[in-house]
């Protein structure tokens, strides 16, 4: 089944086979199938509650997120184009999350319900059905990826100036208005509003220091 497996990790994008096959293995600590072609449901990973680490981003899996809602141990959550579903309620307790990427899935939701996440680092639901307003996110202070492009986000931009640390952004056609003046994140490297509903002086976003990458297009 996996060519690079150890008691407490599997690490293979060349293993094949169905996620029931480690629904025991109960000490795994770390998951790491991206890329491979391990097909199955999600399910099969309620019982793994060791695991820090779940890596399973472009893979033919289903399954919903509440079945991972009790892995509370998580720091990693990489589930990006995948066929798994569910409300981001489910995932509200994984309180120890760093990294959430759902990214090109169909995950619906409010982004409040990731309020309490707020060890999180990186955060990704680009292309998901989530929805909210961005003040809701606004004490995630340790951020410093936020993707939230192509959802129903909305909201004042205001709302992402106590993020101090943010270093990639990308907002691009979310609902989300307000000044562009108020971006004073000043460690962005990566930053786009294409398509949102974002005015005022772009001018500002030439005194970043560290920015080398903006995409206004569209706004």
């Amino acid at each position: 089944w996996c060519d690079a497996c150890a008691p407490s990790g599997i690490h293979s994008r060349e293993a094949t086979g169905d996620l029931s096959s480690v629904k025991e293995m109960t000490d795994l600590r770390v998951l790491e199938l991206a890329g491979s072609h391990v097909t199955g449901n999600v399910s099969n990973l309620a019982k793994l509650k060791d695991l820090s680490e779940l890596l399973l981003s472009h893979m033919q899996i289903v399954g919903d997120l509440a079945e991972l809602s009790n892995l509370t141990a998580l720091k990693q959550l990489y589930l990006s184009q995948t066929k798994v579903v569910g409300d981001l309620a489910k995932l509200s307790n994984l309180t120890a999350l760093l990294h959430l990427d759902l990214s090109d899935t169909q995950v619906s939701g409010n982004v409040a319900e990731l309020s309490k996440l707020q060890e999180l680092s990186r955060l990704d639901l680009s292309q998901t059905q989530v929805m909210g307003d961005l003040a809701e996110l606004s004490n995630l202070t340790a951020l410093e990826l936020l993707r939230l492009p192509h959802t129903q986000v909305s909201g004042s931009l205001a709302a992402v100036s106590k993020l101090k640390d943010l270093q990639r952004l990308d907002l691009a056609r979310t609902r989300v208005v307000g000044d562009v003046s108020l971006l004073n994140m000043t460690k962005l490297v990566d930053l786009s509003l294409a398509q949102s509903r974002v005015r005022g002086n772009f001018g500002v976003i030439t005194r970043l220091p560290d920015l080398v990458k903006a995409d206004l297009s569209g706004t």
